[in-house]
């Protein structure tokens, strides 16, 4: 392999993972964009179910996905054949087990892997309660997701505190992790000139209804908004906890409540340029503590005012009162009364927006994540190579003293 600093950064993107998946896009745009040349060696797979439930995960689901699995690492493997050298090899969301070949694939090419996961597939399963820890299921997985975090030379994610939980439940070694927010495709969530007034005050949820997001703390908080007959509610989406909101709208009746299903990702970014304000995250789980929320990202790159719940990993990017307004989770109470300040305070609320946009600028947008991430890969790549260099040192060392 070249000096670095006589080559450009070369990056194979490989597996499995979710293409259009934001944590995979904005990085690999990012790295182009930072003069980084990044080959896609990819099989479709886990997108083919984009909304997954609870029967994906089923043992009866699971073993023919084993063996799609296996055929999609073997077409991998050769497509990999008309690739060219590259420097490092990345294992994107969620190609999780596409690390087992990656690491061969290393070994073989004589490059670092560096494993860009998003997320815990454990710590989610048990977060949408799929799967309850202790059980057989559950401690699998987690054996398997232990083995799978060892063997990259080095893991992204977005924030300390979402490290934390790789280290403490996971084993992954405080060596291996570098920081690397998730960002939003500046391509695709931008400011927009709204297209007119129709004199409400528009409050926008989307998601997929999990229990970290905490959706009925939002319905709860849209019945208490009631009173005020110019604020109104859009919630996009559909999951695992829509029985518990459709059982609540039924209960509550807030008229103020617009429900809507799926829409297309496109109609997505006008429904988020037509609203006043977006709504993050508010559950009461373990996992909400380590995340930030997507949906908050992609609001601060089209200049929205947010509000979200406030936990350890949001306050690691945003600082309450500055870029967005933190409230307490669970507390449907503190939600409509950060909706009632920011209607108030037409200046406020331009301020966090102006405040957010500036601040995804500066970290979440492709052009930084890339920039970021090009260097902890430049970093990686040359302690690959130190580290080679010892391991020929101390065999050449040897053989003399033989």
């Amino acid at each position: 392999m070249k000096s670095q600093e006589t080559a450009a950064l070369r990056v194979c993107y490989f597996g499995t993972y979710e293409k259009e998946y934001p944590g995979n896009r904005v990085l690999i745009e990012g790295l182009r964009r930072n003069g980084v040349t990044v080959f896609e060696c990819h099989v479709s797979l886990w997108e083919k179910v984009p909304n997954k439930p609870a029967e994906y995960f089923s043992v009866v689901s699971m073993v023919p996905l084993l063996f799609a699995h296996i055929l999609a690492n073997l077409r991998l493997l050769w497509k990999l054949r008309k690739v060219p050298d590259f420097d490092v090899l990345i294992v994107g969301f969620n190609g999780h087990l596409d690390v087992f070949p990656a690491r061969l694939v290393a070994l073989f090419r004589g490059c670092p892997l560096v494993l860009n996961p998003m997320l815990s597939i454990y710590d989610t399963l048990v977060d949408k309660q799929y799967i309850k820890p202790g059980g057989m299921k559950a401690r699998f997985i987690l054996m398997l997701e232990r083995l799978i975090v060892r063997l990259p030379d080095a893991v992204f994610l977005d924030a300390d505190a979402h490290f934390e939980f790789f280290r403490l439940m996971l084993g992954c070694p405080r060596r291996k992790y570098r920081q690397v927010y998730f960002g939003a495709d500046d391509r695709l969530f931008f400011p927009r000139t709204r297209k007119g007034s129709d004199g409400t005050f528009k409050v926008l949820f989307y998601g997929k209804f999990q229990q970290l997001q905490g959706v009925p703390y939002i319905i709860k908080a849209a019945k208490m908004l009631e009173a005020d007959p110019t604020i109104k509610l859009r919630i996009i989406g559909r999951g695992p906890d829509s029985p518990v909101v459709d059982r609540l709208v039924s209960e509550l009746r807030p008229g103020n409540v617009e429900l809507i299903d799926w829409v297309s990702f496109q109609d997505l970014q006008d429904y988020v340029a037509d609203a006043d304000v977006c709504l993050g995250i508010f559950g009461v789980t373990d996992k909400v503590n380590r995340c930030i929320a997507n949906k908050v990202i992609q609001a601060l790159a089209m200049a929205k005012p947010v509000i979200t719940g406030d936990c350890a990993a949001t306050r690691e990017l945003l600082v309450d009162g500055e870029h967005a307004v933190l409230c307490e989770l669970g507390n449907p109470k503190a939600i409509a009364a950060s909706v009632l300040r920011l209607k108030a305070d037409s200046e406020f609320c331009l301020r966090l927006a102006r405040n957010g946009h500036e601040l995804f600028l500066d970290k979440c947008s492709p052009q930084a994540i890339g920039a970021r991430a090009k260097q902890h890969l430049l970093d990686i790549v040359q302690e690959h190579q130190g580290a080679r260099e010892r391991r020929n040192y101390d065999s050449a060392f040897q053989a003399l003293h033989r």
